[in-house]
């Protein structure tokens, strides 16, 4: 069984029309089994139907070009081990 510290769920939105039920049921298990969640999605796209779920503080990114995600992965990443460090 993986630890809270050893996984995490990050769903990338890549258009602005996603599949919302798909995407709320991953949301939904992520929170069941209490991963750090992270969202990144487009500049514009609509994400209420997946904005109350548990984000950590500063892990929603938007971004403009796909060539940004990489740079938010790394920021998420950096995330990650800070959470490792302090022992959450």
């Amino acid at each position: 069984m993986l630890t809270k510290l050893e996984a995490y769920f990050a769903l990338v939105i890549q258009r602005k029309d996603y599949n919302i039920p798909l995407a709320m049921q991953c949301c939904i298990e992520a929170e069941e089994q209490r991963l750090p969640m992270y969202l990144i999605f487009p500049e514009g796209a609509d994400i209420t139907s997946v904005a109350t779920f548990p984000w950590r503080e500063g892990g929603m990114y938007s971004y403009r070009s796909a060539t940004e995600i990489n740079g938010i992965m790394q920021q998420i990443q950096n995330d990650l081990q800070w959470l490792r460090s302090i022992g959450t």
